[in-house]
């Protein structure tokens, strides 16, 4: 499990189902299961963001 901070300071986890071994993002609080239309990006490696596990969270307009 992996835990990032969004832009707007939400709680982004990447889990692993312990039966069936699939892949999902949770999202804090409460938890809850983000969905599919949501993209997860990464800020560039080098920068202080990227070393401070921070994401940005957005709607992909294809899957909306």
């Amino acid at each position: 499990m992996s835990t990032y901070t969004s832009q707007d300071e939400d709680v982004v986890r990447f889990r692993i189902c312990e039966k069936c071994g699939k892949k999902f993002r949770t999202i804090q609080q409460p938890e809850d299961i983000l969905s599919n239309t949501i993209v997860v990006k990464y800020y560039p490696r080098k920068s202080k963001e990227h070393k401070g596990k921070k994401v940005i969270l957005e709607c992909d307009p294809q899957l909306a």
